[in-house]
């Protein structure tokens, strides 16, 4: 449920704000009007760019809407897998090791319909991408809306840090007097 959620109130903010833009030109074409100001197509042009906004939060409600049955999150003992896509199956793969930072993000849409969950942002070293300003930035990978995003978040952390650890101190070469390096991972 917060998955569509949180897009319906996108949808219903890019709505509000095209009903104010509406109104608040209608009301200086009024005035206009009031004035006997010749104003022409004004209003044509104010209620297509008002269409255009909701259009601009309406696509996404329903592009989530079609890919909701296609979405899949994964975690095997190596990587997180995302699976998407309306068309095509898109896959992202992220190796535990390559992963350099793990975020929770609890919203609005997650609050009201219970508080039990969240999104998890992933960010590795290489998953950049450019912006509108043709710049590099950071772009993370999002498993969006799942059930106690806290607790996944805690293995994503610990499994990331035994596998980075295992790989800088393999358990065959640990030596039996070090307290230090002690991982609960052990690979299949």
């Amino acid at each position: 449920m917060p998955f569509f959620m949180a897009k319906i109130f996108e949808f219903l903010f890019g709505l509000g704000t095209a009903i104010l833009i509406y109104v608040i030109f209608w009301g200086f074409l009024e005035i206009a009007e009031l004035l006997e100001v010749k104003i022409g197509f004004g209003l044509y042009i104010i209620i297509g760019f008002c269409i255009l906004i909701a259009l601009r939060f309406l696509i996404p409600l329903l592009l989530t809407l079609l890919n909701f049955k296609y979405i899949r999150y994964v975690i095997t003992n190596k990587r997180v897998i995302l699976q998407q896509g309306i068309i095509g199956r898109d896959f992202d793969a992220i190796d535990f090791d390559k992963i350099t930072n793990i975020q929770v993000n609890v919203g609005l849409a997650d609050i009201i319909t219970g508080g039990k969950s969240g999104s998890i942002m992933i960010s590795t070293a290489g998953n950049f991408s450019f912006d509108k300003y043709k710049t590099f930035t950071s772009k993370p990978f999002i498993i969006s809306h799942i059930p106690d995003p806290y607790e996944v978040f805690k293995k994503l952390k610990q499994i990331s840090y035994d596998i980075k650890t295992d790989i800088e101190y393999p358990n065959q070469l640990r030596p039996a007097d070090n307290p230090g390096y002690h991982t609960k991972y052990r690979p299949k």
